[in-house]
């Protein structure tokens, strides 16, 4: 009995390391640009988002509202988002509790701006353009 134990642990254990190592995320996963400073996202549907990109796979969104009479902004709320690698330039995007809900795929990335599409099971992707700051702010106009 201990001996069918321990071979049944063993195989799961390499079951789980396996599976979650095919979708472990590398620093290297992404071009070392996009580490650098904050991305603005250009406005989509009065959204106005920034983001922050990790070495570790870990995304921060900044969500914004913009005051169009004054030009202020101020922050509504921060999320935290996980990209787990499915092959070069495309990830599955995991929400804070590691769950999938939606596939984020870099399309063109420099220094100073990159494109990405944004695809959901049930609604058409969006293309979302960002544009390299030094600092948190939204592209407010």
């Amino acid at each position: 009995m201990k001996y069918s134990s321990i071979v049944s642990f063993a195989l799961s254990s390499l079951i789980l390391t396996a599976c979650s190592s095919t979708s472990s995320f590398n620093a290297k996963d992404l071009k070392a640009e996009i580490y650098q400073g904050y991305w603005a996202m250009q406005p989509v549907e009065n959204q106005y988002r920034v983001l922050k990109f990790h070495p570790n796979g870990l995304v921060k969104i900044y969500d914004y509202s913009c005051n169009f009479q004054d030009g202020s902004y101020s922050l509504n709320e921060t999320e935290t988002v996980y990209l787990s690698p499915i092959k070069e330039n495309l990830f599955t995007l995991l929400d804070a509790e590691k769950k999938p809900f939606a596939k984020y795929e870099i399309l063109q990335l420099n220094a100073q701006r990159f494109q990405a599409k944004q695809s959901f099971e049930q609604a058409h992707p969006l293309i979302l353009t960002y544009t390299n700051l030094k600092g948190a702010k939204p592209l407010c106009y």
